[in-house]
């Protein structure tokens, strides 16, 4: 590894995501089959992931189950697919569980394990719409030491394209917030300011045209939820461009990105797009078919996921997280 990587991978804020994994239902929805997966540092912890998980059985199984969004609080005191001992020793201490749903089936279920170190600031979230779909209520969701944030969001409500949740349930599309602090549309701009909160990635997660859950992903400079956090959109032709990206300190990758375009197959959001799947690059490589692949090494970056948002029977956007 040359001097110039070396020394942006020891400037670049560890990520609290530190797994994520790809699950796939059979046709029966009766069970998920582990598809892929990445774990920052605790590569063994993979080889206890079961293959195959029931309908209902651990975080993806419920997923499943519930066809909706699920988040767990405290991974080492919960008998699922990650065992209380291998999350305590690698370090997980809570998961998020995101449906993917085409065509009104779950036809993915998207893992995010992350710890949360003493003084981490990052929050994830699931807000409902009302029965009238006119406003956001608060559904769940995970603060770590962010109490006074977790209060305030407890007793908040957005209406129709208000806030992140809001605009989310309007545009039945991933928004991305870079900054909070020059968001006017961010209600809980001074509290999340407070708790040191710089950005946020709002999923909508969309069964047929309707939006039945948001997924917010709200990070920190110094502990980000991941290093990077882009949506993609496609255009007529089926070519993608980046429509929303975080990038902390990582303007060199920023501004590749920015550049780059994707056609339908190529690089991780073509192959979202084409496959209409979830994809996990378990190493950012040109072998690998990575195409940023030296932007990539230059920034430290490790690993990425992506996966599509579906609005009716057309990928609406594939959004993409960095390790």
């Amino acid at each position: 590894m040359s001097r110039s990587v070396r020394s942006t991978v020891e400037a670049t804020p560890e990520p609290l995501v530190r797994a994520f994994e790809v699950w796939i239902p059979d046709a029966r929805r009766t069970q998920l089959r582990f598809q892929s997966g990445f774990y920052r540092g605790a590569r063994s912890s993979r080889s206890a992931v079961p293959a195959v998980v029931a309908n209902g059985q651990g975080l993806p199984g419920q997923v499943l189950q519930r066809k909706a969004p699920m988040i767990l609080e405290d991974l080492t005191a919960y008998r699922g697919v990650v065992r209380p001992a291998i999350a305590a020793r690698s370090g997980f201490s809570a998961g998020v569980g995101l449906p993917i749903i085409y065509r009104k089936k779950v036809v993915a279920v998207v893992t995010l394990l992350f710890a949360t170190p003493e003084g981490a600031a990052g929050a994830f979230e699931i807000w409902q719409p009302s029965v009238d779909r006119q406003k956001m209520v608060w559904g769940d969701g995970f603060y770590g030491d962010l109490h006074p944030f977790k209060a305030v969001s407890q007793q908040t409500a957005f209406a129709l394209g208000e806030g992140l949740p809001g605009q989310v349930l309007a545009s039945r599309a991933p928004i991305l917030f870079e900054d909070l602090s020059l968001q006017r549309g961010f209600v809980r701009s001074e509290v999340a300011a407070a708790a040191g909160l710089n950005a946020g990635l709002g999923i909508p997660v969309l069964d047929g045209d309707n939006v039945q859950q948001v997924v917010l992903l709200l990070t920190s400079a110094l502990t980000p939820i991941a290093r990077v956090m882009e949506i993609w959109k496609p255009n007529s032709q089926g070519v993608l461009s980046l429509n929303a990206g975080y990038y902390g300190p990582l303007a060199g990758f920023a501004k590749i990105s920015v550049e780059t375009r994707f056609k339908r197959g190529i690089g991780l959001p073509g192959r979202v797009f084409a496959e209409r799947t979830p994809v996990v690059f378990e190493r950012l490589t040109g072998e690998a078919g990575f195409i940023r692949y030296e932007a990539a090494a230059r920034a430290g970056l490790d690993a990425a996921l992506g996966f599509p948002v579906f609005r009716g029977n057309a990928v609406e956007a594939v959004v993409v997280l960095f390790n």
